[in-house]
């Protein structure tokens, strides 16, 4: 009972949506006109109480009015829109979950017949048996979730007329010792199985899987696997039909739509009162804005209403029967078309220079529409270019010592380094913390100099644009250190320490000297800014930072 219209819709066109609006079966005019000359009788009714001098006095108008002023201004607090759209797109799964688990019988009838070889009778009707059983599992579920099977099969005997299952099986299906309260759909696919399991390879002598029907093991799993997702196509199906959305949750949506157009019977009157505040500006006999909005959210409700149970005998309701028939048909048909396949000649291809269309076809440039890359087109070199390819250099290179200038490493060996361990990290232009620990030790002996070096961070340390690390070794001696740039590091930033020991100035505690300032000072030197000017305003910053640091020392002596 699907309504077919992708046809009409295959080609965009101006009048393409005309196709689909003005349809009867399946349509919102269809699902709603019942409903809306209902209300419309309603208004009349309403609007001719209203109206009538006969029925209300001059004061009981005017207090009609004062109610539709009240209820028009607050009807817009029931949430509509939003509990509509919520539990139709809920709706929606549901439907597209139990289509995508009807049960198609192609996958096992194929399987069934690739691997239950045998030209006999009785491998024939062993072929037949498991596709029909399988079909007889669809056929018990459908009659208790659908209705319109229900009808074609209303007891178990119409289902040994239709052919669907013997006298003997039904005998042993009723013979199948079981609660009346649980449901006997596994029993075919049992038979099935058992029947899978007799054919599975024993190594019996003079017999040839290919006459006698014998299977291997390995092809009696995958065939049970067909069986059972089958099966759990059917289960799903069962599951969504026991258990289905909340009650109150449809109540509320189905209720709060009709609450609201109940209540706009009243509140989308035109006030006619000569002395009303809120006199309608034009007097329409036909509410015209509210009829859409009627037509737009019940025509919504009532496709989540068709949708939340897809096996009755709506129009847009699953073709259960054409679907059981189907299967039994396509399946007995797979099954006996065993081992058979066209005399194999050599095909056209071989000396075909193009593909053939109709000539219909070519006229409306079909052939011309190609499916390529969206920059594939893109030519970004000559084919005889010759473009060069350099190797990548890692990041975890060392550093070189040549971007600093000679003149600042002089003036740096003057330097006496502090005791404490310190990170740094280039930075844009912001001070980070960091709560890891990283040493990049220059020499491996503890007895020489302690050293300051720039290296490449490990992977935990990423966040900077250009990372790099400062660290020297715990030495009892005290000597001048080293500290050696990267080129691409030391443009145009500015290095930024990262202390693990926090010193809040706020807290009235002193700011030492680091030796991140002079990092700072010369990462602003580049290799070709090395004129006298720059080395003397240079040399001035480094005695100013070093006559702090000597103040700050003494202060922390005393």
């Amino acid at each position: 009972m699907t309504v077919p219209y992708h046809g009409d819709v295959a080609n965009v066109s101006l009048g393409s949506w005309m196709k689909l609006v003005f349809r009867w079966r399946g349509s919102v005019w269809k699902s709603v006109l019942t409903e809306l000359l209902i209300w419309l009788g309603c208004y009349y009714v309403t609007m001719f109480i209203y109206r009538s001098d006969l029925v209300l006095s001059h004061r009981g108008q005017e207090s009609f009015e004062r109610l539709v002023a009240h209820v028009n201004a607050r009807v817009s607090r029931i949430p509509l829109t939003f509990m509509l759209g919520f539990f139709v797109s809920q709706v929606v799964d549901r439907w597209r979950q139990v289509l995508l688990n009807m049960g198609y019988i192609e996958n096992a009838a194929l399987t069934a017949a690739s691997l239950v070889r045998g030209n006999d009778e009785r491998t024939r009707i062993i072929r037949r048996s498991m596709v029909r059983y399988l079909v007889l599992s669809q056929v018990l579920v459908f009659r208790d979730i659908a209705i319109s099977v229900r009808r074609r099969f209303p007891t178990m005997r119409s289902i040994v007329q239709a052919g669907f299952l013997q006298d003997h099986e039904l005998e042993m299906l009723e013979k199948v010792k079981l609660d009346d309260n649980y449901n006997k759909y596994w029993v075919p696919i049992n038979w099935a199985c058992a029947l899978c399991f007799k054919l599975r390879d024993i190594s019996q002598p003079n017999q040839d899987p290919n006459v006698h029907g014998l299977m291997h093991v390995s092809h009696m799993n995958y065939l049970l696997n067909e069986f059972k997702f089958f099966r759990n196509n059917l289960q799903t199906l069962c599951n969504f039909d026991w258990v289905p959305i909340p009650l109150a949750y449809p109540q509320v949506v189905f209720l709060s739509v009709r609450v609201y157009f109940l209540i706009c019977i009243v509140g989308r009157q035109f006030i006619v009162g000569q002395d009303s505040p809120n006199r309608t500006q034009i007097d329409l006999y036909f509410p015209m804005m509210t009829v859409l909005e009627f037509i737009f959210f019940v025509g919504w409700m009532r496709v989540a209403e068709a949708l939340l149970n897809p096996f009755g005998e709506d129009d847009d309701d699953f073709e259960c029967n054409f679907l059981i028939d189907k299967n039994i048909a396509t399946g007995l048909a797979i099954v006996d078309a065993y081992d058979e396949h066209p005399v194999l000649n050599m095909d056209q291809f071989k000396t075909q220079q193009g593909p053939i269309y109709s000539e219909e076809s070519q006229k409306h440039g079909h052939h011309q529409n190609v499916l390529v890359g969206s920059v594939a087109q893109v030519n970004l070199a000559k084919p005889d270019d010759d473009v060069k390819m350099v190797e990548l250099q890692p990041l975890s290179a060392a550093p070189s010592t040549e971007s600093v200038p000679t003149f600042a490493q002089s003036f740096m060996s003057n330097l006496r380094p502090r005791k404490k361990t310190r990170e740094f990290s280039l930075r844009p232009a912001h001070r980070v913390r960091s709560h890891s620990t990283n040493f990049a030790p220059v020499s491996p002996n503890p007895t020489e100099s302690p050293k300051y070096s720039f290296c490449s961070p490990t992977a935990s340390i990423g966040m900077s644009r250009y990372p790099s690390q400062v660290s020297r070794y715990h030495s009892s001696t005290e000597g001048p250190f080293d500290i050696s740039f990267a080129p691409s590091v030391l443009a145009n930033d500015v290095v930024h320490e990262v202390d693990l020991e926090e010193e809040d100035v706020s807290l009235g505690r002193s700011k030492h000297f680091k030796p991140h300032h002079i990092a700072s000072r010369i990462s602003e030197v580049s290799e070709e800014d090395q004129s006298p000017v720059a080395e003397e305003k240079f040399a001035l910053s480094l005695e100013k930072i070093s006559e702090r640091g000597s103040v700050e020392q003494l202060k922390k002596e005393k």
